[in-house]
């Protein structure tokens, strides 16, 4: 016979340990034993009397429902596994895209980063360019200046003239600026027509020479042409003894300048004054019949040649 008190003690035991009472264990617990059909009654009144509800294990579930667990614990798994293993695909994914565009942002930085270097090589290389053409600004310049101050002093000499001094000639052949003497010393190709045209305007401008004709300007254009013609040196305002001669074009142009420019005299006016040509005589003259010769009373005008201005060679 199963004492109650006994079984309701190990029942409380039991429990306090952590463990699932059961009949079974009840059953090796007793000290008197008991078969089920005693037990069972008697625990069944104290999992009421505790309001205890037993927790099933493998053993107490039916062979059939234990199968149909397991397979749908089998689906719940793999669908777990194939939803993490979806997830890590997507994360993976984002990962891979974040990657892509930070790499295409760094190709982009460094190309942008080639380009500024190359810029900056580039301008490196004007700014030297720059430098070296400013420092060899005055070296030109200077040229320029040292070319034009020779020629007005070979202008002066040659023109022999005390009304075409060194200053008046400088006011009518100087460059505008260095950048217009810098020009003519690399152009190099002047002419007589254009240096007139030139000092012309300037004399009109300047109110210089207005007691002579325009024709001064050309001539003295002419004698520039050919003072660049013959670039004999010229050491002051007077030639040296060691200079050659006037070539008959320059004289010519410095006897027209020298009767256009001096201030002549009455007594010096008539005495100068050069004798009109005598008119030719008619056709139909006896003379002119008699002889059977027409005469030419055509003046002879000297002739030279034009010869293109050259200039120093530019630095």
């Amino acid at each position: 016979m199963v004492d109650q008190a006994e079984l309701f003690r190990i029942a409380d035991e039991i429990l306090a340990d952590g463990r699932n009472p059961t009949v079974r264990a009840l059953q090796t617990e007793l000290s008197k034993g008991g078969s089920f059909s005693d037990v069972g009654p008697m625990f069944k009144g104290w999992s009421l009397s505790r309001g205890f509800r037993p927790r099933p294990t493998k053993d107490d579930v039916p062979p059939a429902m234990l199968d149909s667990l397991s397979k749908v614990a089998a689906q719940i798994w793999s669908h777990g596994r194939d939803q993490g293993r979806n997830f890590k695909l997507n994360e993976h994914d984002e990962l891979v895209e974040k990657f892509d565009a930070v790499k295409m942002a760094y190709v982009a930085a460094m190309a942008r980063v080639k380009a500024l270097e190359e810029r900056l090589g580039i301008a490196g290389n004007e700014t030297e360019s720059d430098g070296e053409e400013t420092n060899a600004v005055p070296g030109r310049r200077g040229a320029a200046i040292a070319f034009w101050e020779g020629l007005l002093r070979k202008v002066a000499d040659r023109m022999g003239s005390q009304h075409l001094k060194p200053d008046i000639a400088y006011l009518l052949l100087k460059p505008e600026d260095h950048r217009e003497a810098e020009e003519w010393s690399k152009n190099r190709t002047w002419s007589a027509a254009v240096l007139g045209d030139k000092m012309e305007g300037r004399a009109k401008k300047g109110k210089l020479f207005e007691q002579v004709g325009e024709g001064l300007y050309k001539v003295l254009a002419k004698d520039v042409e050919a003072t660049l013609d013959e670039p004999a040196p010229v050491e002051g305002p007077n030639r040296s003894p060691e200079q050659p001669e006037k070539s008959p074009a320059i004289s010519q142009a410095v006897t027209t300048v020298e009767s256009a420019v001096s201030p002549l005299s009455g007594s010096e006016k008539e005495s100068t004054r050069r004798p009109k040509p005598r008119r030719p005589s008619h056709p139909r003259s006896p003379a002119v019949r008699r002889s059977g010769h027409w005469p030419d009373a055509r003046p002879t005008i000297p002739t030279t040649t034009r010869t293109p201005l050259r200039g120093p060679s530019s630095p």
